[in-house]
């Protein structure tokens, strides 16, 4: 799939196309004419600005690219597989699972914690 080809620009791909680069990777043309060939967290449906995850070489560490939607020429996918959805930028092993009395005392901790509102 790409954008700019049979009529279809960046700019007026339907939601649901847009969906279809989503956690795949992509080479990006952009209007400055470079290139990037990242992949895609994430892209805003109304301003069509793409956010690219770029590898680093700590494994910790994420680098985020925003790139605005006016600034796209082109947009083709480099590889048709994506990998699983993440939700987070935790991994779900890495989360830590608690309790349900660690909770309760988290909840109570909060609450003693919490400054009065005032009217």
């Amino acid at each position: 799939m790409m954008a700019d080809e049979d009529g279809d620009s960046w700019s007026t791909l339907s939601s649901i196309a847009l969906w279809e680069f989503v956690d795949k990777k992509i080479s990006v043309l952009l209007s400055a004419n470079s290139r990037k060939a990242v992949r895609v967290q994430a892209i805003d449906p109304v301003t069509r600005t793409i956010i690219l995850q770029e590898e680093t070489v700590d494994l910790n560490a994420k680098k985020l690219t925003f790139v605005l939607g006016h600034a796209i020429s082109r947009v083709a996918l480099e590889e048709s597989e994506g990998r699983p959805r993440m939700t987070d930028f935790l991994e779900a092993e890495k989360a830590k699972k608690y309790s349900q009395d660690d909770i309760n005392t988290r909840k109570t901790e909060l609450h003693l914690k919490r400054l009065p509102a005032l009217v």
